[in-house]
């Protein structure tokens, strides 16, 4: 039976690690801005409320 190597280089994986961070970082970056836009929107279209005639 193969042993699996239990201790992997540490150096590739924190590579990784930093990648996927990157990413994670990028896109609630993007989340972030659009829900700015959402709430912004949002609070312009609570407080301006339509003219009932």
């Amino acid at each position: 039976m193969k042993v699996i190597n239990k201790h992997p280089n540490y150096i590739n994986s924190s590579d990784r690690i930093r990648k996927i961070n990157h990413a994670y970082t990028i896109v609630f970056q993007a989340i972030n801005r659009v829900d700015k836009k959402e709430s912004t929107n949002a609070n312009k279209v609570s407080s301006n409320p339509p003219i009932k005639s």
